[in-house]
């Protein structure tokens, strides 16, 4: 594997079932980035979630761009933008929150956490070489042990112990991990143009690749620029009420 420690190094999990996503989720990740060194961290059935909370143990103490094997990037992005800034999450804020019936909804009011810095945990970077970085981690694994949470997942837990810890979070657009499902949940009000990262949160294991690769080829591609014409009946529409 690549050291060269001036690039984030890109991790993934793959549990079984996962193998061909996570193929396909590693060769977009590396030509999107740039970035060549990818740690794909291989666990059993039903450890995933587990395992992403011990990414402090399983990765060398450095900055790391973390991606869902569902994740795929659909094209070219400057990976400086993801680089952590200190001890500090950079991430993509999640839309469920909105939805008042969801699980990081209900975690998010059960714990007072502040919904407009919860975030998706499918694609997110930070330094594990920073403390409180790799406390958010350690702290997660005692939550895990002591508070009730609505989501089974590792997302509440990671976001909980960075609310805890007050570890700042940096947001980035939502086309760097957009899941189609939050429009069709009404949770995000488009599908944005230029979409970076797909991802493809809530849809049934068994129908993921499928779905993926479908989105792949709707959503990538060359975007023409934005028409001058259309941008102003657009805000005409919108903001001009006469």
């Amino acid at each position: 594997m690549n050291t060269d420690h001036t690039m984030p190094l890109g991790v993934t999990i793959v549990t079984p079932g996962y193998e061909a996503l996570a193929v396909e989720a590693i060769a977009r990740f590396k030509a999107a980035s740039g970035c060549e060194a990818v740690l794909c961290i291989e666990v059993p059935e039903g450890e995933g979630f587990n395992a992403k909370l011990h990414l402090d143990d399983l990765c060398p103490a450095r900055p790391i761009v973390f991606f869902d094997a569902d994740w795929w990037a659909l094209r070219t992005f400057d990976v400086a933008e993801l680089l952590p800034a200190n001890d500090e999450f950079v991430a993509v804020h999640d839309p469920a929150v909105f939805d008042a019936s969801s699980w990081p909804a209900l975690d998010c009011a059960a714990h007072e956490m502040d919904v407009g810095s919860y975030f998706n945990t499918g694609l997110f970077a930070c330094d594990l070489s920073k403390h409180f970085v790799t406390e958010t981690f350690r702290r997660a694994r005692v939550l895990a042990e002591s508070e009730a949470m609505n989501d089974p997942t590792d997302q509440g837990l990671i976001n909980l112990a960075r609310h805890r810890l007050q570890v700042p979070v940096r947001m980035l657009p939502n086309v760097f991990n957009h899941y189609p499902l939050s429009v069709q949940w009404g949770t995000f009000p488009f599908t944005p143009r230029g979409v970076i990262g797909l991802h493809g949160a809530g849809w049934p294991a068994a129908d993921k690749l499928e779905a993926l690769r479908l989105h792949a080829l709707t959503m990538g591609g060359d975007y023409q620029p934005m028409c001058e014409a259309a941008m102003a009946a657009h805000h005409a529409a919108t903001f001009d009420f006469r």
